[in-house]
């Protein structure tokens, strides 16, 4: 439990703050449409982890570019790391700050450290914020409005998460694994008002006690989608959230 905590306070702590991390200190590397951006203030990375780390988002960009060609023409890739217990996602998390521009942060406490994180968590990482891009769900010039409700963010970090899980084989059930009572979760989060805190209802821990509500719910509203309109999550994904949510409310 104190793992959950440390984990998803922080990245509540990141969803809230529209402010990136001003870097005086960086190492670039580029290839074809990717940049990747490497944050020496706080960890030293090497050249040895340097290219493993830029190798699997370039290899990530190259994938999602194939299956969603609605991805931004340049990607720019921020990496940064954390000295917090990240390993119950892995070692990595991440945010889609801007069209064309992603964060992550790779655990440096990772058995492996940051090369371990990211062999472990990276490709899901990139492919959930690079389905955010594709879709134009960031953090700036969001598409979906500002704020877009709970709703919204549920089924677009539904959409994600799925995605990630069905085209890599890095998957965190003790973070996104959703109860045997979601649905329950449903009605609920589709009576809040639109200013409700995103914290508490989509990546944070809400005072009741649950956590990640919208991450964990928007991978049953997308699993039941599936199920019942037959339609793969590529499918799923140039559908609004309205009419996802319309397949699994209605009888």
């Amino acid at each position: 439990m104190k793992t959950l905590l440390t984990y998803f306070l922080l990245l509540s702590t990141l969803l809230l703050s529209n402010a990136s991390i001003a870097v005086d200190e960086t190492k670039t590397k580029t290839t074809g449409s990717v940049t990747t951006v490497f944050n020496m203030e706080s960890y030293q990375f090497s050249d040895a982890e340097i290219e493993v780390i830029h190798s699997i988002i370039v290899f990530t960009e190259q994938r999602v570019r194939q299956l969603m060609p609605t991805l931004d023409k340049t990607i720019e890739a921020r990496i940064n790391t954390s000295d917090r217990d990240l390993d119950i996602v892995g070692g990595v998390f991440g945010r889609a700050e801007a069209p064309g521009v992603l964060s992550f942060y790779l655990g440096t406490k990772t058995r492996g450290g940051v090369v371990g994180s990211a062999t472990t968590a990276l490709t899901s990482a990139a492919l959930h914020e690079m389905h955010h891009l594709a879709r134009g769900w960031t953090m700036t010039e969001n598409k979906f409005g500002n704020p877009a409700g709970i709703p919204v963010a549920t089924v677009n970090e539904g959409l994600a998460s799925v995605f990630a899980d069905t085209y890599s084989n890095e998957y965190f059930d003790k973070a996104y694994g959703y109860p045997d009572n979601v649905s329950e979760w449903l009605p609920e989060v589709m009576a809040l008002p639109i200013d409700v805190n995103y914290g508490h209802w989509v990546g944070g821990f809400h005072p009741d006690g649950r956590f990640a509500i919208g991450y964990r719910l928007g991978r049953w509203v997308v699993h039941q989608a599936m199920d019942k309109s037959g339609k793969s999550v590529l499918e799923l994904s140039e559908m609004t959230p309205q009419k996802i949510l319309d397949l699994v409310i209605q009888p």
